[in-house]
């Protein structure tokens, strides 16, 4: 198994304004699925599952460092949104996608040799 946080679509524009620094640190390549192939191949895997998950999750915001007026602005946009996706809007959080989900995860088996 292996998994991933993405920082891609939304989630790349609300931490490209809240915490570039933890954005330069990872490396968004490997947020694109597509990129995974030759991984999967080098290593001889079957593939069982691979996507993105969780859809949009605005509480990963919630934990990031204010620092200024447009931080704190955008803080108060995700915990509006966070408010109307747990609680008005649950069903949009199934939407899995490269543009939406939080996550990204890959479940694999090795064939016997």
């Amino acid at each position: 198994m292996l998994g991933l946080p993405n920082f891609r679509g939304i989630n790349y524009l609300f931490l490209k304004w809240l915490a570039p620094e933890l954005l330069s640190k990872h490396n968004l390549k490997t947020m694109d699925t597509r990129t995974w192939n030759d991984f999967e191949n080098e290593f001889g895997l079957e593939k069982i599952f691979k996507g993105y998950v969780g859809g949009f999750e605005p509480m990963t915001f919630m934990m990031l460092e204010k620092k200024s007026f447009i931080n704190n602005l955008l803080f108060l946009k995700a915990r509006v949104l966070t408010k109307l996706f747990h609680k008005n809007m649950a069903g949009l959080r199934k939407w899995n996608s490269g543009y939406f989900s939080g996550y990204i995860l890959g479940i694999y088996r090795k064939p016997d040799q």
